[in-house]
C-alpha cells in the first residue's frame, strides 16, 4: 500500500507537469505558426528585394566598367597632349593648344557624364521594377 500512496501523492505533480508540457507544446505551435505565416506572406516580397538588389549590383558593376573604359579612352586620347605644349613656338600657340585641349576635355566630360548618367538611370529603373510590381499588388 505504501507504493500506491506515494504514486497517488505524486499524481497531482505529474498531472501538472503534463499540463505544463501540453501548454508549452501549444505555445510553441502557435509561435511556429505565426513565423510560418510571416514567412509565407513575405516570401514574394523578399524575392523581389533580392532580385532588385541583384539588378542594382549588376548595374553598378556595368557602370563601373563603363566609367573605367571611358577613363582609359580619355587617357589614351589626351595623354600625348602635353608634348604639343612643349613644341609650341610661342605663348599664343601654347594658349591655342591649351584651349583646344580644354575644349576637347570638356566636350568629352559632357559626353561621358551623359552616358554614365543614362546608364545610372537605367540601372535604377531595372532595380526598382521588381519592387514597384510588388508595391502595386499591395495596393
Amino acid at each position: 500500500m505504501g507504493l500506491r500512496t506515494v504514486a497517488e501523492a505524486q499524481r497531482p505533480v505529474a498531472e501538472r507537469g503534463i499540463a505544463q508540457g501540453q501548454q508549452a507544446i501549444e505555445t510553441a505551435a502557435g509561435v511556429s505558426e505565426a513565423y510560418r505565416q510571416a514567412a509565407e506572406r513575405t516570401a514574394e516580397d523578399a524575392q523581389a528585394l533580392a532580385v532588385s538588389y541583384t539588378h542594382f549590383l549588376r548595374g553598378a558593376q556595368q557602370w563601373q566598367h563603363a566609367y573605367f573604359d571611358m577613363a582609359q579612352r580619355a587617357l589614351q586620347r589626351f595623354g600625348g597632349r602635353p608634348q604639343a605644349l612643349l613644341r609650341a613656338g610661342s605663348p599664343v600657340e601654347a594658349a591655342q593648344v591649351q584651349r583646344d585641349l580644354y575644349v576637347e576635355m570638356v566636350n568629352s566630360a559632357v559626353a561621358s557624364g551623359s552616358t554614365l548618367l543614362q546608364l545610372a538611370g537605367q540601372v535604377a529603373q531595372d532595380a526598382v521594377r521588381p519592387l514597384q510590381e510588388r508595391a502595386r499588388l499591395h495596393g
